[in-house]
């Protein structure tokens, strides 16, 4: 098979990353405090690449792949009611702590378990700016009464403060690693600092950052590329289909 046959197969399994990846934002359109991912693509060389699939290995050059960016540009606070409701206006994350150690999101989405621990949706414990007598992060919990949660984090009940949320930002969100589950992970080397301008919305749920007609153009921008170069292969393929038969012939 031709060399640019590979090269055209490449930029189809590009443009179903690319799809993939604006599927995801769509589907996420209304989830608490979601971060949509804008698309790029991106040179490949080979030397690059140290595990290679049949593909790669076929492509005797650079090919192409599609790349998610995560913006995190805020998204519109939206009323709830709820005084366990928060949202961050401004920089930073709320942080947690999951089966898999201290994690970051913007969605505070908050619900007390019998104990009084503060959790988030999926029962991760929400972490407060105190340190345990080993360093080890401590838990918010809260007593009963009527709970009031200040701009600054502050959590009091009846009036009387009980903990402050830990709200943490970064130099550059870009290198956090995103997870599920509205989470994200500082890889090592990733710390973290103060936010900047920051406020907590009681009562408030950050909405998701994706315009979903913005990610509809872009599938369809996307299907028409696909479609594009589905013909291309198709002609190629039939070019290649008539040297053989043409050079067989004069055997």
């Amino acid at each position: 098979m031709s060399h640019a046959i590979y090269m055209a197969y490449s930029g189809l399994r590009s443009r179903a990353q690319a799809l993939e990846i604006l599927t995801n934002n769509l589907a996420n359109a209304r989830s608490t405090a979601f971060k949509g991912e804008g698309t790029y693509f991106q040179v490949m060389e080979r030397l690059e690449r140290p595990q290679m699939d049949a593909l790669e290995q076929a492509i005797n050059g650079p090919s192409v792949e599609a790349r998610g960016r995560t913006n995190f540009r805020q998204g519109t606070p939206e009323k709830t009611g709820n005084p366990l409701d928060l949202a961050i206006s401004g920089d930073g994350f709320f942080v947690v702590m999951s089966e898999r150690g201290v994690r970051y999101t913007r969605n505070g989405a908050f619900q007390l378990k019998e104990d009084g621990q503060l959790v988030n949706a999926f029962g991760h414990a929400v972490l407060s700016d105190q340190k345990g007598p080993g360093g080890e992060p401590r838990p918010v919990v809260v007593p009963p009464g009527e709970i009031h949660i200040s701009p600054n984090g502050q959590v009091s009940v009846d009036g009387i403060a009980s903990a402050t949320l830990k709200v943490v930002s970064f130099g550059d969100p870009h290198k956090l690693l995103r997870e599920g589950s509205s989470l994200f992970a500082a890889p090592d080397g990733v710390n973290e600092v103060p936010p900047a301008r920051t406020e907590i919305l009681q009562g408030y749920l950050e909405g998701s950052n994706v315009d979903p007609l913005t990610s509809v153009t872009g599938m369809i921008q996307l299907m028409r590329s696909f479609e594009m170069l589905t013909q291309t292969i198709r002609s190629l393929t039939r070019e290649v289909d008539q040297r053989v038969i043409n050079e067989v012939g004069k055997v």
